[in-house]
């Protein structure tokens, strides 16, 4: 089983300023915006869909159709350049993508 495409929470990443989109140069992120994210997770040739919801830095599984992530927490490392670790826990999931 490979964790693939949770990577899409840091491409093409906007954020609202005043109702206007404002768009963020990747390169320089340190952090994930706050915000809800609908990402993929990809299982065994299955894709699943997990909307995530970042909130001051802690990130939670809000809804998904896959059960076994339903309680998982995520966590980013910033490694630089706009590249994260990302690290998925919970009861019945443990994966890791950068």
């Amino acid at each position: 089983m490979s964790l693939k495409q949770l990577a899409i929470l840091c491409l093409c990443i906007t954020s609202s300023v005043a109702d206007e989109l404002t768009p963020i140069d990747v390169r320089e992120m340190d952090a994930v915006p706050e915000g809800n994210y609908l990402t993929i997770l990809s299982l065994g040739g299955n894709d699943h869909r997990l909307n995530l919801e970042v909130d001051q830095g802690a990130v939670r599984c809000m809804k998904t159709d896959y059960q076994p992530a339903a309680d998982v927490r995520v966590s980013f490392q910033t490694l630089g350049n706009g590249v994260f670790l990302a690290s998925m826990r919970g009861e019945g999931i443990t994966k890791t993508q950068f």
